[in-house]
């Protein structure tokens, strides 16, 4: 059995490839370390934020259509 590659992102940074984010990761079989850089907590933050405020403005988006009886 093949053992899990673990990241430990330096202390103030996060281990982040896009769609996963965290300080400890432990990698799926598969993927590799190459598909992750560290960025700055502020980074992380920023990101997170504005995923956040587009999600909301999807969600406002659709309630919008929902209510018009548009697609």
């Amino acid at each position: 059995m093949d053992e899990r590659i673990l990241l430990v992102a330096d202390e103030g940074y996060v281990y982040a490839n896009g769609e996963v984010y965290g300080s400890t990761i432990y990698l799926a079989e598969g993927e590799s370390a190459e598909n992750f850089r560290q960025i700055t907590r502020e980074q992380y933050e920023a990101e997170m934020l504005m995923q956040n405020e587009s999600a909301q403005n999807d969600e406002l988006i659709e309630a919008a259509k929902i209510i018009l009886g548009v697609e």
